[in-house]
C-alpha cells in the first residue's frame, strides 16, 4: 500500500480538527504536517512544521486537508501561496462550521472535494441537497475519550441526563419569564406612531411563532424538564469543557469532568442544533457506555440500528419527544434493567467499532476515489 502524504491547515481549536489529526495518524500509510500545534488535555497530538518547511510539503504532498475559513484564521499566506502554486485541486475542504450553507463558495468551486459537517436535513429530515462534490461528514469518538477516563468506574447515578449550553438556559429563563416578549414588545411599540390592540396580537402571535419552543435542542430540553423524572440532570452545563479539552488533566478540568459525568447516566439523551446536523454530544455519549436516545441525524455510513443500539426521535416533534421520554421511562424500570444495559452496551461496541476518528478518515479517502472515478 503506497504511501499518502496530507497537509492538514487549520489553527482554531475545537473537537472537530482534534478527530481529524487523530484519524490521519491512526491510519499506517498516512503521513501528516500540521499548520498548528493542537493539544489534547496539555499534551500535543502533533506538533505544527513552520510555514517555510510547510511550502514543501504542501507541493509535493497527495492533499491538502483545509479547515472552513472560521477555522483557518491568519490564512491569507497559505491561501495566497495555494493560489500561485495552482494547489486547489487537491484541496480537501472539511467545513466545521456550525451553518448548514456551504460557506467558502470560492473554496468550493475550486477544490478537489468538500466536506461539510452541519449538514441540512430540515425539520422532517429530508433528502440532503445533491452538489456534484459536497458529501456530508459527522462527528466520531476519538481514541483519546476512552484513554483519558479507563481508570474511572462509577455508578450509573443519573436516571436521564441531558446537556445543554448557558445560552439554552438563558433562552430558556427568558421565554419563561416573558423577558423575550418584553424587549420585542419595546422594539416594536418604538417603531411605530400609531398601534391598536389587533396589531398587538397579531405581533404576539408572530413572537410564539418565532421564539416557542422551535430549535431541537430546546424542544428536548422543554419537554425533558416537564416529564420530571427523578435523578435527573436535564440542563446540565459543562461550562467550558469544549475548550478544556486542550488544557492539562488537573482537578479543575470541566472536559474531564463532563466526560465522567456522562458515564454516570443511564440513559442520555442528545438533540442536533437548529434544523442541520452536527452534534458532538452523540458521539460523546456513545462513548460512555450509557443508552443512548438520539435525534435523528444523517450518519453516511454504518448507521446505528434503531431499538438495537440507540433510539431515534424527532427532536422537531414534541410528540415524537414526548415518545422518547415514555420509552425511556420503560427503561428506568428495575425490571428492564438488563435489557436496558444489554442495547446499551450494543450501541457503545457498534460505535467503538464503526465511529472512531480512523473510520471518518477512511470515510473521506474512499469519498474522494469514487468521487475521482
Amino acid at each position: 500500500m503506497r504511501s499518502i502524504n496530507v497537509v492538514f491547515l487549520c489553527n482554531l481549536g475545537s473537537r472537530f480538527p482534534l478527530m481529524i489529526i487523530e484519524g490521519l495518524l491512526k491510519i499506517k500509510n498516512v503521513k501528516v504536517d500540521v499548520s498548528h500545534t493542537f493539544y489534547y488535555l496539555g499534551k500535543p497530538i502533533l506538533k505544527n512544521t513552520p510555514f517555510e518547511e510547510l511550502k514543501e510539503k504542501l507541493l509535493s504532498c497527495d492533499y491538502i486537508f483545509r479547515s472552513d475559513n472560521q477555522h483557518f484564521v491568519n490564512r491569507k499566506k497559505y491561501d495566497q501561496f495555494i493560489d500561485e502554486n495552482k494547489l486547489w485541486k487537491k484541496c480537501v475542504i472539511i467545513d466545521f462550521a456550525d451553518s448548514y450553507y456551504i460557506r467558502d463558495k470560492k473554496n468550493y468551486k475550486n477544490c478537489l472535494i468538500y466536506f461539510k459537517r452541519s449538514w441540512l436535513m430540515g425539520c422532517k429530515r429530508k433528502t440532503p441537497p445533491k452538489r456534484k462534490k459536497a458529501f456530508p461528514i459527522q462527528y466520531a469518538i476519538l481514541e483519546k475519550y476512552i484513554t483519558s477516563i479507563k481508570n474511572y468506574n462509577s455508578k450509573k447515578k443519573y436516571n436521564i441526563l441531558y446537556i445543554s449550553s448557558k445560552r439554552l438556559k438563558k433562552r430558556m429563563h427568558d421565554f419563561n419569564k416573558g423577558g423575550v416578549y418584553k424587549v420585542l414588545y419595546e422594539r416594536f411599540l418604538n417603531s411605530l406612531n400609531e398601534f391598536n390592540s389587533r396589531t398587538i396580537n397579531t405581533m404576539r402571535k408572530d413572537i410564539r411563532k418565532r421564539f416557542e419552543l422551535k430549535t431541537r435542542r430546546f424542544k428536548t430540553y422543554y419537554e425533558l424538564l416537564r416529564s420530571n423524572i427523578p435523578n435527573s440532570l436535564i440542563g446540565a452545563n459543562t461550562g467550558g469543557s469544549h475548550m478544556d479539552i486542550f488544557y492539562p488533566a488537573n482537578e479543575n478540568n470541566k472536559w474531564i469532568e463532563y466526560m465522567k459525568l456522562l458515564k454516570k447516566a443511564k440513559i442520555i439523551f442528545t438533540a442536533c442544533p437548529w434544523n442541520h446536523d452536527g452534534d458532538s454530544r452523540t458521539w460523546e455519549a456513545m462513548s460512555s457506555g450509557s443508552l443512548v436516545f438520539m435525534d435523528n441525524t444523517l450518519i453516511p455510513t454504518h448507521p446505528f440500528k434503531d431499538s438495537k443500539h440507540v433510539f431515534y426521535y424527532d427532536a422537531s416533534s414534541r410528540k415524537s419527544i414526548k415518545e422518547a421520554i415514555k420509552k425511556a421511562k420503560y427503561y428506568l424500570m428495575p425490571e428492564n434493567e438488563s435489557e436496558r444495559r444489554k442495547i446499551a452496551e450494543k450501541g457503545k461496541e457498534y460505535a467503538l467499532k464503526y465511529h472512531m476518528s480512523k473510520n471518518r478518515i477512511k470515510y473521506v479517502f474512499d469519498c474522494i476515489e469514487k468521487f475521482r472515478s
